[in-house]
């Protein structure tokens, strides 16, 4: 799967999502270095985000095949990242979206314009026919986000998530192909 396209313009200049590249390690070192970006993110994602992960990240991300997540850009500069990693065996028509983005991009509407995008790709260019994701509780600025692109919120995963010490729910969001 190559993910490349436009997906409009936004106050910052033109959105897409291309695949990552080297070059990117500057962009994404800059807008991944934020403790609120890290606030609802996955342990894997590291504070304070340095150039060596940065450089880890990107060697990954470049030689996976599939490529399940991309580069999410402005004019060509990577401002955070999208992506969906499909189910196996009897989930093999199921994906989970992923995404982030730079703390000084947020409240643009962005972050709607990539999963409205990024869901209709998944549906239209691939036999996927739900896409689902986890939110942190809390974290209500991703809710408004899935929920403003049609997702519908299936429930609550009480006790599922442990971030920083603390143990809290998370919420499965999902939306089903038409």
């Amino acid at each position: 799967m190559l993910l490349n396209m436009s997906l409009g313009s936004s106050q910052f200049g033109l959105i897409g999502i291309r695949p990552h590249l080297m070059t990117d390690a500057n962009d994404l070192v800059a807008s991944a270095n934020h403790a609120e970006v890290v606030k609802y993110a996955l342990d894997g994602f590291p504070h304070p985000y340095q150039h060596e992960d940065a450089k880890q990240y990107l060697d990954k991300m470049i030689s996976s095949e599939p490529r399940p997540h991309f580069a999410l850009t402005t004019n060509d500069r990577l401002i955070g990242g999208v992506g969906f990693e499909r189910g196996s065996d009897v989930e093999r028509l199921s994906a989970v979206i992923t995404y982030w983005l730079g703390r000084q991009y947020w409240g643009h509407g962005i972050a709607t314009m990539v999963v409205a995008g990024v869901s209709r790709y998944a549906f239209e260019q691939t036999e996927i026919i739900r896409l689902s994701a986890r939110v942190f509780d809390g974290n209500m600025a991703s809710d408004r986000v899935l929920l403003k692109c049609g997702f519908v919120k299936e429930g609550i995963l009480r006790k599922s998530i442990i971030k920083d010490g603390k143990i809290i729910d998370g919420n499965i969001y999902a939306k089903i192909k038409e």
